[in-house]
């Protein structure tokens, strides 16, 4: 079972409250890349959808999602 890495979770906390920061595209892209190295993890899967669903429903200046990237 693979942990989430900490840079996922350090980008989440920057993202919580009134100051919060649009980290939350940095996270997708480090999970992103677990899951294109081949990482399965259901944790890992669950966390990318959300995000993924997230940075579709909110705005940009919070999620920190820019234009639509197709990969």
């Amino acid at each position: 079972m693979m942990t989430i890495p900490k840079e996922v979770l350090e980008f989440k906390i920057r993202s919580l409250g009134k100051d919060g920061e649009a980290t939350l595209a940095q996270a997708y892209d480090v999970l992103k890349k677990c899951w294109d190295d081949g990482s399965r993890d259901r944790e890992l899967g669950l966390r990318l959808m959300f995000i993924s669903w997230f940075g579709i429903v909110e705005p940009s200046h919070i999620t920190g999602f820019g234009e639509v990237k197709v990969e």
